[in-house]
């Protein structure tokens, strides 16, 4: 099973894997996962979602400015 890329909201950084982000984190993998399957709201106060290969700088930069409005107006 081919393995999809995560992009965390908070810092613009790109993992391999829930795998890899879970531990440049020290995070449970299973809490990131819930996070990405909409159950848990965050992760260890983390944002995370999937991107596909093809997706381009531009476009991350557009969701993440987004995503952080709406993390914001909900919790501020």
């Amino acid at each position: 099973m081919k393995q999809k890329r995560i992009f965390c909201i908070n810092d613009a950084k790109i993992y391999d894997s829930i795998t890899s982000a879970a531990q440049y984190y020290n995070i449970a993998r299973s809490s990131i996962s819930k996070q990405l399957m909409g159950i848990r709201p965050s992760a260890g106060g983390r944002y995370f979602i999937y991107i596909d290969n093809e997706i381009s700088a531009d476009d991350l930069k557009k969701i993440r400015k987004e995503m952080l409005e709406k993390i914001y107006s909900i919790y501020f």
